[in-house]
């Protein structure tokens, strides 16, 4: 019995030692190698052309996963406030991962994995942090040449300037972590004060500004456009102050209306005052309107309105109002 066990003990042994082992895929492709010099990435494909090409994609994914990812986790050196939006930047991260030039690129490995091409590239770290330093270092200066102009300004000049600055910060911020993640040892000190800055004045400002908005009997069908333009803004409607920095806007105007052939014409003129919380007036504005109907006078003014609130677009509110 134990001759039987034995033997069949021994042919199990020597089958197993015979039969071929599984192929495995090779530990270049499964764990790319990571060192301060390049970026690796792996692709497979039906050909070498297309493995490259996946590569290239999961390259430039892995870049964007990893930018995203410090924003995510707040592991950046930004100060990121608690509700802030952070899609902007996210958004940065995506267009720069997916504009990333690859002429510096390199296949390292190639092989055959069941009649499929495995491929291993690398990217020089010197070509990611060259190319988002050729698109920061211009930005950065003039952004920051442009603040320095309304450092002083009051209150709604400030968050007026910083609201069409804020699409730069989102870039910059960007910029600023894809040079961090190609060199470590990149000192942002610079750059780091001066996103800090802004970002903590734009949200001060956001939270400290309201307006109170108010007209005259004849000029209410042209409050509403104004009301939604601010708190597009990011500003608050308010009819009690809620800060020093809180404005009223009051809105007045004189409205001819007239005949041209067949149709009724309205022209309106009308003047916007702002005034701060000491009832002084600070800037002051003023733009004409003109709108035609068929139908009524009435109608015609609408027309107007609607002409307002194109300005308003086009212009951006605190511009049209007399801030810029």
């Amino acid at each position: 019995m134990y001759k039987h066990i034995l033997t069949v003990i021994i042919i199990a042994i020597f089958i197993g030692c015979s039969a071929p082992k599984p192929e495995k895929l090779p530990t270049w492709y499964t764990y790319p190698p990571q060192d301060l010099q390049h970026f690796y990435a792996t692709g497979s494909g039906i050909n070498q052309i297309k493995a490259k090409n996946n590569a290239i994609s999961n390259l430039r994914a892995t870049i964007n996963y990893d930018l995203d990812k410090v924003f995510l986790n707040k592991t950046t050196k930004l100060k990121i406030a608690q509700n802030q939006d952070i899609k902007p930047i996210l958004l940065q991260n995506e267009l720069f991962a997916n504009k990333i030039t690859m002429m510096g690129l390199k296949i390292e490995k190639t092989t055959v994995f069941k009649k499929e091409h495995l491929i291993l590239i690398k990217l020089p770290r010197s070509l990611i942090f060259d190319y988002a330093t050729r698109l920061s270092t211009e930005k950065f200066e003039s952004s920051k040449a442009r603040y320095e102009k309304i450092k002083d300004d009051i209150a709604i000049k400030k968050y007026s300037h910083l609201l069409k600055e804020m699409p730069n910060y989102y870039r910059l911020a960007s910029l600023l972590e894809a040079k961090r993640l190609s060199f470590n040892t990149y000192n942002t000190n610079e750059e780091i004060l001066y996103l800090n800055e802004i970002s903590s004045e734009f949200f001060k400002l956001k939270q400290s500004i309201s307006f109170y908005i108010l007209s005259d009997f004849n000029s209410k069908i042209f409050v509403s456009a104004l009301k939604d333009a601010v708190i597009a803004s990011g500003l608050t409607i308010s009819s009690q102050p809620t800060s020093n920095n809180s404005l009223k806007l009051f809105i007045t105007s004189k409205t001819v209306n007239s005949k041209d052939y067949s149709f009724n014409k309205s022209k309106t003129l009308i003047k916007y005052r702002t005034y701060n919380k000491d009832k002084e007036e600070i800037v002051f504005r003023q733009h004409t309107f003109e709108g035609k109907s068929r139908v009524s006078y009435l109608d015609a003014k609408k027309q107007s309105a609607i002409y307002q609130k194109n300005k308003i677009n086009k212009l951006g509110i605190y511009n049209f109002i007399g801030f810029n």
